[in-house]
This record gives structure tokens, C-alpha cells and sequence, in this order.
């Protein structure tokens, strides 16, 4: 079913915490046919049902076979469907995206109950990216970001960017896999380009896009969800957290962890960081080099 593609299918924005998946869900939830209702968890909800349907699945009559595992999934689809078409209604959409992080755990399950769904593979800087979960730590650790900071209690730099990496790679297998169903993105592009960036989206889910949407994605109201607790006091698309990882202590990478993460940023097409080069500064364009102090 790699290939089947439908219009109407539902949209999950896959990515990393602190990637800018809320700020995309506000942007497409201002679009007139898409409803994001933010991190309501979709993908835990089609594991814990497929796991109840199984168990509870009755034997057929004759004893011999059981309920079989794409009619749970119908099932289970009917059901989540049935609850998205209600907040669909009650928004005025006919498509509904899902955000939540987590669900990148649950990809597989996803994909049996919803195998048109469209995937929107959103990116961010490793440095960057990291930069940010440290921040965000103050706060206290997000359940995504609690079992990289357990395996590496002593070195928060080095449980980040491992939380990338795995991220990312996981990312990459969900192109890899539906390649006609999935579409990259960069924050870094969206929001320095946010008007190209977009229509490259909106053309991609054979929808229209209009510039003018951008400047009401911060004056229409939408439904809290989760996700980054800033965006409430924003006001337009900005680049300040564009280079916010260029001065962490990169020491703290390992060999080993730095040579995985930069194979990722090269098939990203993202700055490589270099051991023993001059700092170039934490712009993501081209391949310039980060250097890592020795």
C-alpha cells in the first residue's frame, strides 16, 4: 500500500520534540481544510487498542481462526475515525493532522490502521535541537527525552544529541519506507522561508496555499495540545532560534556519537561538525564546518 495516496487521508507530522512541530501545526491548522488539534497522542491510543482488540478478539465459530489482525486494525481505524470526524465537524475541516512526538514510537501501528496516511518529516539542526532540550530541561524532562537522560545522567549534551540521532534516523526510515506518502522539511527552511517552504507542502497534499495565511496563523484561535509552551506569546515567524547550539560545550560528544550524527546532518544536507576547526558560527546552511574543541 506504499503507493495509495488520498487527499482526505489524515496528516502526522513526524518529529522530535523542540523540532517546531507546534509552530507547523498552527500554520496548517490556519489552513481552510486542516484541523491540528495538537498532541493528543494517536499513536499510543492505535497501540493500547490494537493491544485490547487482540486480547479480546473471540475465535470464530468454527474454533479455527481467530479475528485476524487487519480486522483489528479496521476496527481500531473506525474507531479513532469516529472521533476525528466529530472534531472535524465541530472545526469545519475534512482533514485532521496529528503532531505529537511520541507518536514516532508508534509509526508501525500508525501505519497498519491509517496505510494512506501522509507523513510530514519534519527536521531540526542537531546543535540547535539540543540547545533547546537543555532549555526546555528547567522545566523537567518530557517523557521523550527521560530514558536518553537516565542512559547518560552525567553528561546532558551527549543525551541529547543521542536522542537526536536516533530520531532522526527513525525520521529517515519512515521516507525510506513510504517514500510517496512523506515529505522533508527543515525548520530551518520553514521559517526562513516559510511562504516556499509551505506551498512545497500545501502542493505536496494537493491543497492551495495562499501567503495571506501566514499572517493569520497568530490571530486565529487553536485548540492547546501540548508542544512548545512559547508559541502562545508569539507573533509571527521568527529565525532567533536559528544558532542557539552553536556554543554548547561540544567536547562532551563522543567520537563514536559525533561520526553518527554527522552522517545524518550530511544526508540533511546540514553544517558537519568538524574536531579541531575554527568555529564557523550556527547558521544551517550549506556544509560549513562546527568545530568541536579538542
Amino acid at each position: 500500500m506504499n503507493g495509495i495516496t488520498d487527499d482526505n487521508a489524515p496528516l502526522f507530522i513526524v518529529s522530535a520534540e523542540r523540532s517546531g512541530s507546534t509552530l507547523l501545526r498552527y500554520v496548517l491548522d490556519t489552513q481552510d481544510d486542516i484541523g491540528s488539534p495538537g498532541e493528543i497522542g494517536l499513536g499510543q491510543l492505535c497501540s493500547i487498542l490494537m493491544r485490547v482488540l487482540f486480547q479480546l478478539r473471540p475465535p470464530s465459530p468454527d474454533l479455527v481462526m481467530p479475528r485476524s489482525d487487519d480486522e483489528i486494525c479496521c476496527e481500531v481505524r473506525q474507531l479513532i475515525s469516529c472521533m476525528m470526524s466529530s472534531y472535524l465537524q465541530r472545526v469545519h475541516k475534512r482533514i485532521w493532522c496529528e503532531k505529537t512526538p511520541l507518536n514516532l514510537r508508534f509509526i508501525s501501528n500508525i501505519n497498519c490502521i491509517f496505510p494512506t496516511a501522509r507523513y510530514i518529516c519534519l527536521y531540526r539542526s542537531c546543535l540547535d535541537y539540543t540547545a533547546s532540550c537543555l532549555e526546555a530541561t528547567r522545566f523537567g524532562l518530557t517523557s521523550g527525552l527521560q530514558p536518553y537522560a537516565f542512559r547518560f545522567p552525567e553528561n546532558f549534551v551527549r543525551a541529547m544529541v543521542e536522542s537526536w540521532a536516533e530520531k532522526t534516523e527513525a525520521i529517515l526510515a519512515v521516507e525510506k519506507e513510504w517514500p510517496a506518502r512523506s515529505f522533508r522539511i527543515r525548520y530551518e527552511d520553514f521559517v526562513c522561508n516559510a511562504e516556499s517552504e509551505l506551498g512545497r507542502l500545501c502542493e505536496f497534499l494537493n491543497l492551495p496555499w495562499t501567503p495571506e495565511i501566514l499572517s493569520k496563523v497568530f490571530m486565529v484561535s487553536h485548540y492547546s495540545g501540548g508542544g512548545d509552551y512559547k508559541i502562545r506569546s508569539e507573533q509571527a515567524i521568527h529565525q532567533r532560534s536559528i544558532g542557539t547550539g552553536k556554543n554548547l560545550p561540544l567536547q562532551a560528544i563522543p567520537p563514536g556519537t559525533l561520526h553518527r550524527i554527522n552522517q545524518l546532518l550530511d544526508i540533511l544536507q546540514y553544517p558537519i561538525i568538524q574536531a579541531g576547526d575554527a568555529m564557523e558560527g550556527g547558521r544551517n546552511s550549506g556544509m560549513n564546518a562546527v568545530s568541536v574543541p579538542g
